[in-house]
């Protein structure tokens, strides 16, 4: 038996172990993590590559590689700096408060601007809100990346907590907007908030994904809007494209799906990847995000997201030297405490 307030934890904790366990490869090809590194099994400092030589290089025969960010073992990314911002405006306000939400957001952004790997959409965004732009305005037509459902975790327990549902869609909708406008990403955000609602509702006891599945495909169709001209990448398909193709092949060969899917920082290829490493290793959530970490990519952001499902559906399935080493596990298992003990409630309007 999984505990709710487990359930809550593993959810936050989740998105921070993911994103730490991907932070020191981020961007790389799976085969440079298995060159320079064999395999991220643990929380590991990033490291330079370098040649036979012992000359750091910034590319080899598979590609590019990006270039060493100044992180050191077990500190998180955006990903979860922003998840934690959003968590803590919730349990502040007792409930949903957008504007609250831009503030503890825009603050989060500021103290770690220069350090938190925050992609240039966010911080377009965020440049916004600092000249006291409205957050209903302050979205971009380019924004495609996988911003929104790597921090919107919260809003699904939100969700759980108020049995609100349509309320933290509407939220997911606005904070999603807040920065990025392109429909894929804005249903990305959506749907990881919802499916983190429904794995906490004790519906997926079953061995099998397959309901979890149809879920998600019912709820793309809903909340996946049109592109248009204003978007880019249109020629890569919707959300729902990607999703589809899950459904119909749900044990494909891990590497087949990263091919079709890819995992990319757009989010119609980092967050289907997600889900098709999540429902693929339903019942092995270790394996599945060390998986999905060592195809590389977006490795932060797909172990954010997939950490944060595994939690919501596993509770704390986390090896204890993972916790020991994550930075802040200590404050971000109180965040999920405090969170999963605060009376909230629902919204009673939106903002205009």
């Amino acid at each position: 038996m999984v505990y709710k307030k487990d359930q809550y934890i593993g959810t936050l904790l989740g998105c921070a172990i993911g994103d730490s366990l991907g932070m020191p490869v981020e961007t790389w090809k799976p085969e440079q993590i298995r060159k320079y590194h064999g395999r991220i099994e643990r929380l590991v400092a990033p490291i330079p590559p370098t040649d036979k030589d012992g000359k750091v290089v910034s590319k080899d025969e598979y590609g590019k590689i990006r270039p060493i960010r100044d992180f050191k073992k077990g500190e998180y990314t955006d990903d979860t700096i922003l998840t934690l911002a959003l968590a803590e405006s919730i349990i502040e306000m007792k409930g949903l408060d957008l504007n609250h939400i831009a503030k503890t957001q825009l603050e989060a952004f500021q103290a770690r601007r220069q350090n938190g790997g925050f992609g240039w959409t966010t911080k377009t965004a965020f440049e916004k809100l600092e000249q006291s732009e409205s957050p209903l305005t302050t979205g971009l037509h380019e924004g495609i990346g996988n911003a929104p459902p790597m921090k919107m975790s919260p809003i699904g327990l939100y969700m759980d907590s108020t049995g609100d549902v349509d309320g933290g869609i509407e939220y997911a909708r606005r904070i999603s907007e807040m920065s990025h406008l392109d429909p894929r990403a804005v249903a990305a955000g959506i749907l990881q908030a919802r499916m983190i609602y429904e794995l906490l509702q004790d519906n997926y006891t079953s061995q099998y994904s397959d309901k979890f599945m149809e879920k998600i495909m019912n709820q793309v169709k809903e909340h996946e809007l049109k592109l248009t001209s204003k978007n880019s990448f249109i020629e890569e398909g919707r959300l729902q494209d990607k999703l589809q193709w899950i459904n119909s092949h749900k044990y494909a060969p891990d590497a087949e799906a990263y091919e079709i899917l890819g995992n990319s920082s757009k989010s119609h290829e980092s967050y289907p990847f997600t889900i098709f490493m999540f429902q693929k290793y339903w019942n092995e959530p270790i394996t599945g995000l060390l998986e999905t970490i060592n195809y590389g990519g977006d490795c932060d952001t797909t172990g954010a997201m997939f950490g944060a499902l595994a939690g919501a559906k596993h509770g704390m399935f986390f090896s204890k030297d993972w916790i020991r080493d994550l930075k802040d596990s200590d404050t971000i298992i109180e965040v999920a405490d405090k969170f999963y003990n605060t009376k909230l409630y629902k919204v009673l309007r939106f903002p205009k």
